[in-house]
């Protein structure tokens, strides 16, 4: 039993590394501008009123701005994997956080 734990562990663990990956390899082909504002909103988990205040501008631009950030995140996962085997974009604002988290779970920050 304690055989089969290690081992789903250590899969577990080459997973989340490989996720770790891939989502460094998406935020370093982003702008600048859209890393920012995506690792900001959410890795940070920055709200759109803190948000609106470091940008000036106001809570809908934002939302238009974190809209497209992401429709061109998007356009760049299936770049990586043009056969769509990505995996399931994530449809949802928490499962892109966990996928974005998964970059930082080593309890310090990624360098993006």
């Amino acid at each position: 039993m304690d055989a089969v734990a290690a081992r789903r562990t250590q899969l577990e663990e080459r997973k989340n590394e490989r996720v770790r990956e891939l989502v460094q390899e998406l935020l370093g082909a982003v702008s600048e501008a859209d890393r920012i504002l995506l690792v900001l909103r959410e890795i940070e988990e920055l709200s759109l009123q803190d948000l609106e205040k470091i940008y000036q501008t106001s809570q809908n631009a934002l939302k238009v701005r974190l809209f497209r950030a992401r429709q061109r995140s998007k356009d760049l996962i299936f770049d990586f994997h043009p056969d769509g085997s990505a995996g399931a974009i994530p449809d949802s604002r928490k499962a892109r956080l966990d996928v974005m988290q998964l970059a930082t779970d080593s309890g310090k920050r990624a360098d993006f």
